[in-house]
């Protein structure tokens, strides 16, 4: 059995909890959807599948609704925000004499928090409260996510308990998938470690008298590593085409918009990133100049099969290149969306500022002498221009994760910046430093820093400049093409160290 495999025996659970929770309501549904949840849902229950079990309507949820005249289900994340629209809503019916009968069902789950806030409208005795259980989800052949938008900022951010419960009640779920058959799970860090723990708990108060879901067991070791053993590979600037597109563009539940300015259509243009998508399903992982390579070597492709079909002469040869339309058009569909993609992103990539801000990274990470007076010249020229805010408290997180300079030295230009970000971007900000420092990604004296630096050292995740050897970025020997060749990414290489000795004792005795 393959992962795609387990993906549609979850997918067709998630449809049947649905389905269950819908069928106590008679007549046709209007479906408020939060538009957060609109990508999730659309992997799990597409439009087709919802009409056809009496949804006759789909609204996203605002502040005010006076639409629809069926049934509500509301279908939202427990924010107090959302709790406050559907009160709103209420007291319009009220005013208006409008009956109807509302159901509120929480994506993964409710929370205390909301119950409270519905019995302080009143609205606890009125509506019904259901739950639908979706953790993992299928976005393609080989990969399962736990889309969860919140997660991680209320976990390390907001210290929100119940996170840790829903990872790991995503692994009973494959737990199940596996009939039962108990696979190790290899953990590393403390909160994969919290998660190890409430799996245990979970797994033995599952009912064992369940029937398997299917009839042979298709894995026997899951890794789980902690978001907080490699802070730095997340805030780095990828090159793999996937990467990319997430930094620039930002990749929701498997998909990826496209605004008007990119493609140039009337409107945006969402693109599905999976297997069904010929052109990125070679691509995807693959360093950028790849793409530039693979693109040019389709059109030529392309180009070449269509002056053949213009060439037949005989009926059955003009029939046989009409079938072989269906299959050339989606190819120039895709081309066509991806090389605008890969336009913009070109254009994003050599922009002045970037290039300077990439060469000040990669010369963090090589840990070469710099100017740090020039350094602070450049951050104040990026703040006085009102631009790149993000892109500059990376490159500040970067240089204090790292730990090139002397503790002194570094709170000292840290402290600065903060000033000098505050005054540029305005007080609301003093929060996101606040959060910042909490994570340890802003803080000079962050004890982790020696501890980090021994990691790359013994693990090798900087490669070495003065070697005279070049990576090549389109075939790849090392992981480190994912930055172009200045950092393996820690995951890819605990995995690797995993396979090797078959356990991570050597990675913890590091």
């Amino acid at each position: 059995m393959t992962l795609s495999d387990i993906g549609s025996i979850l997918v067709k659970r998630y449809q049947g909890e649905f389905l269950s929770i819908i069928g106590c309501v008679d007549g046709s549904i209007d479906l408020v959807l939060e538009k957060e949840l609109s990508s999730l849902l659309d992997q799990i229950s597409p439009i087709q599948f919802l009409k056809s079990h009496n949804v006759d309507k789909i609204f996203y949820l605002e502040p005010e609704m006076n639409v629809g005249s069926g049934n509500r289900v509301y279908l939202i994340r427990p924010i107090g925000s959302n709790i406050k629209d559907i009160f709103t809503h209420f007291r319009y019916d009220l005013d208006h004499n409008i009956v109807r009968r509302n159901l509120i069902v929480f994506v993964p789950c409710k929370t205390h928090l909301c119950q409270k806030q519905l019995e302080y409208y009143g609205l606890i005795d009125l509506i019904g409260l259901y739950e639908w259980h979706i953790d993992l989800i299928p976005l393609d052949l080989d990969l399962l996510s736990l889309e969860s938008c919140l997660s991680l900022r209320n976990y390390l951010i907001n210290k929100c308990s119940s996170i840790p419960y829903t990872v790991a009640s995503s692994l009973l779920s494959l737990h199940q998938v596996n009939s039962f058959n108990s696979f190790t799970l290899h953990t590393i860090g403390e909160q994969a470690t919290e998660v190890y723990h409430i799996f245990n708990v979970l797994k033995s108060l599952s009912l064992s008298c369940y029937d398997p879901i299917v009839p042979t067991h298709c894995f026997t070791d899951i890794l789980l590593i902690d978001r907080k053993i490699d802070m730095v590979s997340p805030i780095l600037t990828q090159f793999t085409y996937e990467g990319l597109l997430d930094d620039n563009f930002g990749i929701h539940c498997g998909s990826v918009t496209l605004s008007e300015k990119v493609t140039a259509k009337s409107k945006p243009t969402k693109l599905m990133l999976n297997s069904n998508d010929p052109i990125y399903c070679q691509v995807r992982g693959n360093h950028i100049s790849f793409l530039l390579t693979y693109i040019k070597d389709q059109l030529k492709t392309l180009i070449s099969k269509y002056d053949k079909g213009r060439m037949e002469t005989t009926i059955s040869e003009m029939k046989l290149f009409v079938s072989e339309l269906r299959t050339l058009k989606p190819i120039e569909q895709s081309l066509v969306v991806h090389l605008c993609a890969c336009e913009s992103l070109k254009d994003i990539r050599s922009s002045p500022i970037n290039q300077k801000l990439l060469s000040i990274e990669h010369g963090l990470l090589s840990r070469e002498p710099f100017d740090e007076k020039e350094l602070m010249r450049f951050f104040e020229h990026i703040l006085c221009s009102q631009t790149n805010w993000r892109d500059i408290l990376r490159i500040m997180c970067l240089y204090s994760l790292l730990g090139v300079t002397p503790v002194k030295d570094r709170c000292k230009h840290i402290n600065y910046f903060e000033r000098q970000f505050i005054k540029a971007h305005g007080y609301s900000h003093i929060n996101t430093l606040l959060n910042l420092q909490h994570l340890g990604l802003l803080n000079p004296l962050q004890e982790d820093v020696c501890r980090f630096q021994l990691g790359v050292n013994k693990l090798g995740l900087i490669p070495k400049q003065n070697t005279g050897e070049i990576l090549d970025l389109t075939y790849p020997s090392d992981t480190s093409f994912v930055f172009g060749g200045a950092f393996k990414p820690l995951s890819c290489t605990l995995i690797e160290s995993f396979f090797r000795h078959g356990s991570w004792r050597m990675i913890n005795e590091t």
